[in-house]
C-alpha cells in the first residue's frame, strides 16, 4: 500500500510528535486526515489479516461501445489458507490494455450484512432487506450553492452573465444570432443551448420528444427537536435501489429537513406552465413509503418541498452535439436527472467539442442516438 508524498510529509511530523506509543488504527487515522481517500478502511484490511487481494476479470460484456466488466475478489495465493474467504476494501482501477487511459476508476465500496446495519442505523427499517452496500467516499452536492458560485468565479474572471428569455433560433444558413423575447440581440460566434427541459421548445424539429420534462416531487420532513438520528453522520446519503420508483434521499443538511423523493419518471409537463406544488397523492404516497422504513420521522410535519424537472433522454443518457445544419450551435441535455453531479466532466467535454479540441465525439452522446418518445 502507497500513500502520497504530500500525505505523508504532512503527517509524519505530527504523528512523531503526538504518538509515542501507537497502534497502526493511529497511523492510518491520522494519514486519513491528511488524504482525500479513506485510509483506515484501505489500511486495516491490509493489517489485520493474513495475505493480499486478488481482483479477477469474470467475465466481459461489449454493449454498444462500452465494455462492461464483472470482476471477483479473493486471496493472492495456492495453499489451503488462500482459499478462505476474505475481503479488502480496496479502489480499484481498469485501463485499456496498450495504453495508459484509465477507463474507469472504481469508488471503494463495503457490503454491509443486515444485522451490522442494524448496529449502524437502527433508524432504518430494513423490511425485505438483507445486505447494503457503502460508499464511504460519497457525500452530497449542494447544487444551488455550486451554480451560484461557478457564476461567480466566472463573471470575476472577466465573463458576461446575463438572463434572458430567448425566442426559438430562425432558421437560416448560419446562426449568428438570438433574440430574446423582449427583443434584445446576442451575437456570438459559437452558441451552446443547455437549456434542460426547455430543449423541445428551442429546437421542435431536432430535439422534438428525443428530450421529455417531467414533474418530480421532492419531500422534506423535520426531526423531532432533539432527534438527531436523521442528521449526518448517523444518516448517510441513501437509495433505496431494489423499491418500485427508487426511493433516495439525504441527511438533513443546513437543518432544511431529512430529504427524500422517487426518482421514477413523473408526469410529463410543460416546464414554462408547470405548477411548483406538491400533490396530495404525492405526499400520501411518500408517508406510507416512510411508515415502512423510516418509522421515526414518518409521522413528523412536512418541513419543505419542491416540484423539480427532469428532461429525460430515451435512454437516460446525455444528449451532446452539433445541430444538424448549424455546425457553430452545440446542443447539449438530456441529464435524466443526473446531470448535475456529472457538470465539470460535461462541461470539459463540450468545451473542447466546441474549439474542436476533442478527438473524437462519444457516439452515444449524438442526437441519431437517441429516439423519439412517444
Amino acid at each position: 500500500m502507497a500513500s502520497s508524498p504530500s500525505c505523508t510529509r504532512t503527517i509524519a511530523p505530527s504523528f512523531a510528535a503526538i504518538y509515542d506509543n501507537a497502534v497502526t488504527d493511529d497511523l492510518w487515522r491520522e494519514l486519513e486526515i491528511a488524504s482525500p481517500f479513506p485510509v483506515s478502511d484501505i489500511a486495516r484490511d491490509f493489517t489485520v489479516q493474513e495475505g493480499v487481494p486478488l481482483i479477477d476479470v469474470i467475465s466481459s460484456k461489449c454493449v454498444g461501445d462500452q465494455t462492461a466488466l464483472s470482476v471477483r475478489q479473493g486471496r493472492f495465493g495456492l495453499d489451503a489458507k488462500s482459499k478462505q474467504a476474505k475481503e479488502w476494501r480496496v479502489p480499484v482501477t481498469a485501463t485499456v490494455v496498450g495504453t495508459n487511459k484509465v477507463a474507469r476508476q472504481v469508488a471503494p465500496m463495503q457490503r454491509i450484512e443486515r444485522a451490522e446495519l442494524l448496529k449502524r442505523y437502527p433508524q432504518i427499517g430494513l423490511d425485505g432487506i438483507t445486505f447494503g452496500v457503502l460508499q464511504p467516499t460519497m457525500g452530497a452536492l449542494m447544487a444551488r450553492r455550486g451554480v451560484q458560485t461557478l457564476v461567480k468565479h466566472f463573471v470575476d474572471e472577466g465573463g458576461t452573465y446575463q438572463q434572458l428569455a430567448i425566442q426559438p433560433p430562425k432558421a437560416g444558413a448560419v446562426l449568428d444570432a438570438i433574440t430574446s423575447l423582449s427583443g434584445e440581440t446576442v451575437r456570438a460566434r459559437q452558441f451552446v443551448f443547455a437549456c434542460g427541459p426547455w430543449l423541445p421548445k428551442l429546437f421542435p424539429d431536432v430535439v422534438g420528444t428525443r428530450i421529455v420534462p417531467t414533474r418530480q416531487e421532492i419531500f422534506f420532513f423535520g426531526p423531532d427537536p432533539g432527534d438527531t438520528r436523521f442528521d449526518p453522520p448517523q444518516m448517510p446519503a441513501w437509495v433505496d435501489a431494489d423499491e418500485p420508483g427508487i426511493p433516495y434521499g439525504f441527511p438533513s443538511l443546513e437543518t432544511r429537513g431529512f430529504k427524500l423523493a422517487i426518482d421514477a419518471h413523473g408526469p410529463r409537463i410543460d416546464p414554462d406552465s408547470n405548477d411548483r406544488v406538491i400533490s396530495a397523492e404525492g405526499l400520501k404516497q411518500i408517508r406510507a413509503y416512510l411508515a415502512r422504513r423510516f418509522p421515526g420521522i414518518a409521522k413528523r410535519p412536512l418541513s419543505e418541498s419542491r416540484v423539480c424537472q427532469y428532461e429525460n433522454s430515451d435512454n437516460g443518457d446525455f444528449i451532446i452535439d452539433k445541430h444538424p445544419r448549424w455546425e457553430n450551435v452545440l446542443i447539449v441535455g438530456g441529464g435524466s436527472g443526473h446531470g448535475f453531479k456529472h457538470g465539470p466532466a460535461v462541461g470539459r467535454y463540450v468545451g473542447e467539442l466546441a474549439i474542436g479540441k476533442l478527438s473524437k465525439p462519444e457516439a452515444r452522446f449524438a442526437l441519431t442516438a437517441h429516439g423519439y418518445q412517444g
